[in-house]
């Protein structure tokens, strides 16, 4: 390439603006390499976005796509994150071979690969879907040990990391509730709900995280309702079945959950006289968090009766 007007034999150069320079051809064929990891990043962020809205499709077109550049380009870690996520974009779609074929493609390169790289939270997703997949075939016992396994790969996260922070990786209430919610349909009540205290009592751990406004950790709640929702469908299930409220676990029949976490062990059981008052509580705990966490937080004028009204009504809501 001639500079232009100048003649110039060393080609022109293409300035970025960040202290680096572009020159000539091979700088060109480095630009466009750099855009086009940009796009194939992007690519398994728009797929991820599209199967949040619901748009199985559109995230299908986008992760095939994210998954071939990234195999081209030798990324592997995104590689398998993609076969992942479009598991779950053919799932649902109803496409369950097709699913099974990127779960099978996700697990061979995780173990391949897995003296290498760091990808115990990716083999957890993986194990969760492929129980997702089991459990739409009705197969609940192959179901429940891919969950079981899922969860054990998440705690390995945290063993890995060390415990002094109390982090969890989300992989782990996800994992714990799909448990609980085998449990209940093979008939087992009383350990479900075990293993829904226990994902109720990390996604209470998972509170604000990720939030750099009030707006968004109240979007992020909302993201987690789902798990009390499930924890109150199953305590009504279990009203209907008369179990009695002093058979309810108070605490985790396995301590070394939690220590093997670095957490204090919770409370199952709260000082409930009935299933309803535990309705009750865990339906406040869901719709109320936002409410509070902006009370909390915000500064308030307490000049008018509106705002003194309100600010009462904060004062009074059950401590969680």
């Amino acid at each position: 390439m001639q500079g232009a007007g100048t003649g110039d034999a060393q080609g022109d150069s293409l300035p970025l603006g960040s202290g680096h320079t572009f020159t000539g051809d091979e700088g060109i064929k480095e630009l466009l390499g750099q855009t086009r990891s940009a796009q194939d990043a992007l690519g398994l962020v728009l797929g991820r976005a599209y199967l949040a809205l619901e748009q199985p499709q559109l995230a299908r077109e986008h992760l095939e796509r994210a998954a071939e550049s990234h195999l081209q380009a030798g990324r592997w870690t995104e590689v398998v994150d993609s076969c992942v996520e479009l598991a779950r974009a053919c799932r649902a779609l109803g496409r369950s071979a097709d699913a099974a074929h990127w779960l099978d493609a996700s697990d061979a390169m995780s173990v391949s690969l897995s003296r290498l790289l760091p990808l115990g939270r990716t083999r957890a997703r993986c194990s969760l879907e492929r129980g997702m997949l089991l459990s739409q075939r009705h197969e609940y016992a192959a179901a429940l040990q891919q969950f079981r396994f899922a969860a054990a790969q998440a705690r390995a996260v945290v063993a890995s990391l060390g415990t002094q922070s109390g982090w969890t990786p989300e992989e782990l209430h996800a994992a714990e509730a799909a448990v609980g919610r085998v449990l209940w349909q093979q008939g087992d009540l009383l350990e479900a709900f075990e293993h829904y205290s226990r994902a109720v009592a990390l996604v209470e751990r998972l509170r604000g995280r990720g939030a750099s406004s009030l707006e968004l950790r109240a979007a992020y709640q909302a993201t987690l309702a789902w798990v009390y929702d499930e924890m109150i469908q199953l305590l009504s299930a279990m009203k209907l079945q008369g179990i009695a409220v002093s058979q309810m676990p108070r605490q985790d029949s396995d301590p070394s959950f939690w220590s093997g976490l670095g957490i204090a062990p919770p409370a199952y059981w709260g000082e409930w006289g009935s299933f309803d008052d535990a309705m009750v509580h865990f339906s406040e705990s869901s719709r109320s968090r936002a409410l509070r966490d902006l009370l909390a937080n915000a500064p308030l004028s307490l000049g008018d009766a509106a705002t003194e009204e309100l600010w009462r009504r904060r004062n009074e809501l059950p401590s969680q």
